[in-house]
């Protein structure tokens, strides 16, 4: 025998119960109404548990559902219960109850108290009650997505999840790119065993990551080699993409020739130094051309003479001899700023102007409209059917990608002109701050 209590609307037990038969639920007065609880199961690897009820149940039988769960007894508190349902229809036990919602149905004369439990237990070791369930299986979430929109599914018992429904289509829908120097990595180039970790763990459940760097691909191999990513990478500020395995160019963008015409007249203007990097084959070199007194970047070139993937040319012709997919002015500021002034608004064009992290000097940096961080990531956006963008960044060539995200995290060490664009500030590089906000807000809507 089995007794229930029965509640009043706002969830107080009235001091009635009801003893349950098989159906009789429906007969239980208008205005009162017995527990139930639900638990969605979620293993820390990820994954979802479905469960399938025996075919003698009284409501949906035979059906698969994304819960364990069932009706109260007279005296048990909700969580209580839901631990006990837990156990008793599957055999786990879970690290973490959260509330997932409350609401009342009156069809049924249920008060639902649904709950997403997080386990952590061998997956093999689930128990199946007799007379309740006769199978199980654990699926990803885009399995489970497509459980929860399929005509098999129980559409009340999603009702009862829905916002945690929406957020996990929102989140497989979500890519992910984060800049690498002064944001993923620390100041010393490295990039923690910790933050290798969580991404990579949370690449394994799903999440769509990436990096988009000025870097070259020869340059980011042994950065994201420890890394699970399988989502293309954008590289030289988005001048190309690259494959995330292979390191192999998928596409890139170059000026037009009309374009290195424009800029060939500009270049007379530079006193310091002007630098293009020009396509190679699936390489991207260095070519410089160096004025007067730009005493930084002559040390660079003497302490990188014979390098490969740098060269010194005397003339503008050698400087745009190839593909090329930006140039780079380097100078006083006020020597840049009437260049810049000229081709920010340029239509076709896409200029930022910084100061350099290490010295006085100012560079101006000048790319096709279709070959930045903001256009590649939109074009990969595309590319892999996603809906949303979230990235993160420090300098001011990350504003342009800022402009077009859904979200735009700024690391606690980035530049004042970057965090006005910022949806939020998160830890520095230092302190792992893009793989610890990405494990946070991941666990927050999963």
């Amino acid at each position: 025998m089995e007794i229930w209590d029965l509640y009043d609307r706002d969830g107080n037990r009235t001091g009635e119960t009801w003893e349950r038969q098989f159906g009789n639920y429906k007969q239980i007065p208008d205005g009162r109404y017995h527990m139930v609880v639900d638990i969605l199961v979620q293993h820390v690897d990820g994954t979802y548990l479905l469960t399938k009820r025996h075919e003698s149940k009284d409501v949906y039988p035979g059906y698969w559902e994304a819960s364990a769960g069932g009706s109260a007894v007279a005296g048990e508190e909700p969580l209580e219960a839901a631990k006990r349902e837990l156990l008793e229809e599957t055999g786990l036990t879970a690290m973490d109850f959260k509330l997932v919602s409350h609401i009342f149905r009156d069809p049924s004369h249920s008060m639902f108290y649904s709950y997403l439990a997080t386990v952590d237990a061998d997956k093999d070791s689930v128990v199946l009650q007799e007379g309740e369930t006769v199978a199980y299986k654990w699926v990803d979430k885009k399995g489970f997505i497509e459980y929860a929109e399929s005509d098999k599914s129980i559409k009340t018992h999603n009702s009862r999840y829905s916002e945690l429904i929406e957020k996990l289509k929102a989140e497989l829908k979500t890519l992910y790119v984060t800049d690498l120097d002064g944001t993923l990595m620390r100041s010393d180039k490295s990039i923690s065993a910790e933050t290798v970790s969580i991404i990579n763990g949370l690449i394994k459940k799903g999440v769509q990551f990436t990096v988009a760097t000025a870097r070259s691909a020869m340059s980011v191999r042994h950065i994201v080699e420890p890394f699970d990513i399988n989502v293309p990478l954008v590289i030289r500020n988005g001048t190309a993409l690259a494959d995330p395995i292979t390191l192999d160019i998928i596409e890139k963008a170059l000026f037009t020739d009309k374009q290195i015409d424009e800029l060939k007249g500009l270049l007379p203007e530079i006193v310091s130094c002007g630098f293009t990097s020009v396509w190679h084959d699936n390489e991207m070199e260095k070519v410089f051309f160096v004025g007067e007194h730009s005493v930084g970047i002559r040390k660079y070139l003497d302490e990188r003479k014979g390098e490969k993937g740098i060269r010194e040319v005397n003339s503008l012709d050698d400087l745009f001899s190839g593909d090329v997919g930006y140039i780079t002015m380097i100078d006083d500021k006020e020597k840049l700023d009437p260049i810049y002034e000229k081709v920010k608004e340029k239509e076709g064009w896409e200029a930022v102007l910084q100061k350099d992290a290490y010295d006085e000097e100012y560079w101006l940096e000048i790319c096709p409209e279709n070959s930045t961080k903001a256009k590649a990531i939109v074009k990969l956006k595309e590319k892999l059917g996603m809906e949303r963008i979230v990235v993160f960044g420090d300098s001011v060539n990350d504003i342009p990608m800022f402009k077009i995200a859904d979200e735009a995290y700024a690391v606690e060490n980035a530049l004042p002109e970057l965090k006005k664009y910022a949806t939020g500030i998160i830890a520095s590089n230092e302190e792992d701050g893009v793989a610890k906000f990405l494990l946070n807000g991941y666990h927050m809507v999963s």
